[in-house]
């Protein structure tokens, strides 16, 4: 009997009560399909509900949180302490900030709902759900990329003023989210409130998609061609440098990380042979081909010089301007939240970068130069923890953990954490939860062989 309730646990990691978990996953599943929903409900469904839609996602953190605190056993809470450390000292600040009269209590509140909120939701995710979560989660992911990429094609072709391109809220043309390159396109951004949706959907994309030819039947075979053309199409279609710089990073860093296991190595020229048929039946559409030399004018019209410098431009220069911004501020720096949208709203009644527009010297202005640090060492440190724990994963071919890493720890190192949708995407742990099956199958062999040997001392 006692055997039993070890292996029970074993099935989710840790938490006794099945039925608690169900509802723990329900939460994340609801957090997933919110977070693809979302644009759509406040440009189109219910524009008049915007703002409030912003946070729509937060009561079902709150929600998962009281659940997970209540199944998981006490040793798996200090896994949080990090999150509770930086919590505390970010809490702090804000309170110094408001006594000095750096900010107001509505822009703090926010900054610190979208600093410490939704990123434990990270670790909620790993203990909760595990490799078959993961690629359940990935079917969808799937399916959604095929009528996304058919979405952007039309808002590619519309005009940047068509209701099919409107901005949050029902109002005009969004000036940070349209180009209109050669006077006919513009930047779409499908479902999701702004293009940087799409630049955290599409690596996910790729990265089940590698997995998927990788390990032909995980998937249906229709599925998996239908979201490869799809997603090779959107690519140029998002008209967004990051799109490409991230569907690169992952591809590369599923490359490198494959070369550490012979067997799948192996795979890896399968992936190059299904991605290179998948890339030619694609540009053989119109849509790709009109996408691709918009993005190539996108390419030349937005850089200085070369492609060298483009590349430096958009992948060296946020980091460096994090540190030189830490010259240009008080010590305790201008509020947390100060630069988020909200507060240009509510500072300006217009939408624009309050402080800065890359996220690193966003972080050292809002925070001051202890604070930025404080903050931006624990993401990073984050983003290391998954890069380990995934690679780890691999020994046991869980390359699907390390495909999703290169997906989202970019995402979570870069970009603007008070952007609701690049939140949001942060938070979908999937990659720890990808891999934790090699721990888990661990752990069920040591229980069983122990249940053999109990079995037999008592025969």
């Amino acid at each position: 009997m006692e055997s039993v309730k070890v292996l029970s646990a074993l099935e989710v990691d840790g938490p006794a009560d099945s039925r608690e978990v169900i509802w723990v996953k329900r939460g994340i599943w609801l957090y997933f399909w919110l977070l693809i929903l979302e644009g759509a409900l406040r440009k189109w469904i219910v524009p008049q509900l915007s703002s409030a839609l912003l946070v729509v996602r937060d009561p079902i953190v709150i929600f998962i949180y009281w659940k997970a605190y209540t199944i998981y056993p006490r040793p798996r809470k200090p896994t949080l302490i990090p999150f509770a450390v930086v919590s505390f000292a970010l809490i702090v600040l804000a309170g110094l900030q408001l006594m000095f009269d750096l900010t107001t209590a509505p822009i703090i509140v926010y900054g610190l709902r979208s600093y410490l909120l939704h990123l434990p939701l990270i670790i909620v995710i790993a203990r909760t759900m595990d490799s078959e979560d993961a690629k359940k989660l990935g079917y969808w992911i799937l399916v959604v990329s095929i009528p996304l990429a058919m979405l952007m094609a039309v808002q590619y072709y519309s005009s940047p003023t068509s209701w099919i391109n409107i901005g949050a809220g029902g109002g005009g043309e969004d000036g940070f989210e349209h180009l209109d390159l050669r006077g006919i396109h513009a930047r779409p951004p499908g479902t999701f409130s702004s293009v940087s949706g799409i630049e955290c959907f599409v690596p996910c994309v790729v990265a089940y998609l590698l997995y998927a030819f990788a390990h032909p039947g995980v998937y249906p075979r229709l599925l998996v061609w239908g979201a490869a053309i799809s997603t090779i199409t959107a690519i140029p279609l998002s008209i967004s440098r990051t799109v490409w710089f991230m569907t690169a990073a992952v591809i590369a860093w599923t490359v490198l990380a494959g070369l550490t296991s012979i067997e799948y190595s192996v795979r890896l020229v399968r992936i190059a042979a299904v991605l290179l048929i998948a890339v030619v039946l694609a540009s053989q559409t119109p849509v790709f081909r009109d996408a691709l030399g918009t993005a190539v004018a996108r390419w030349n019209s937005a850089g200085e010089g070369d492609t060298k410098d483009v590349i430096v431009l958009r992948v060296l220069d946020p980091f460096l301007e994090g540190f030189k911004a830490m010259d240009d501020q008080s010590f305790l720096g201008r509020g947390i939240g100060s630069g988020s949208n909200v507060a240009s709203v509510l500072q300006t009644g217009r939408l624009g970068f309050g402080v800065a527009e890359w996220e690193w010297p966003r972080i050292m202005l809002e925070c001051g130069p202890l604070g930025g640090l404080i903050f931006l060492g624990f993401r990073a440190g984050l983003c290391i923890y998954i890069l380990l724990v995934t690679l780890r994963g691999l020994r046991s071919t869980s390359e699907l953990g390390c495909s999703l890493a290169a997906a989202f720890v970019p995402t979570l190192l870069t970009k603007t954490i008070e952007q609701p949708t690049n939140l949001g995407f942060m938070a979908l742990g999937l990659c720890l939860a990808a891999a934790s099956q090699h721990y888990r199958r661990r752990a069920l062999r040591l229980t069983l062989s122990v249940d053999e040997e109990s079995l037999r001392c008592e025969s």
